[in-house]
């Protein structure tokens, strides 16, 4: 995909979807083989003057499959996770405990 559409949709996903403001911690978790959408977020973000950390792991052999252990402890620390990965983490303990605590995953 061409990286001005990737950007114009990151723009829609953080103003329409995420309405991202300045002050949240914000976490980026990704894997290997989705990077380049990571770097698309990232670079819209640092646009609005917030400051995301990133995370990059291997890719789970399966949806479901919990991801690595120091990456579910940085998921309770940050307010928002945008998670763009290759195979979903969305149904895991990790997404569950850092909603648990307010926090939103996208």
């Amino acid at each position: 995909m061409e990286w001005t559409r990737m950007m114009r949709g990151a723009k829609t996903i953080l103003e329409d979807c995420v309405s991202l403001q300045k002050e949240e911690k914000l976490l980026i978790i990704t894997d290997t083989l989705m990077i380049s959408i990571a770097q698309v977020l990232m670079a819209v973000i640092n646009e609005r003057e917030a400051a995301p950390v990133l995370i990059i792991f291997n890719p789970r052999e399966h949806d479901g499959q919990e991801p690595p252990l120091p990456v579910g402890e940085a998921m309770k620390q940050a307010n928002l996770k945008l998670c763009p990965v290759s195979k979903s983490i969305t149904h895991t303990t990790a997404i569950k405990n850092a909603t648990n605590s307010g926090a939103h995953v996208y």
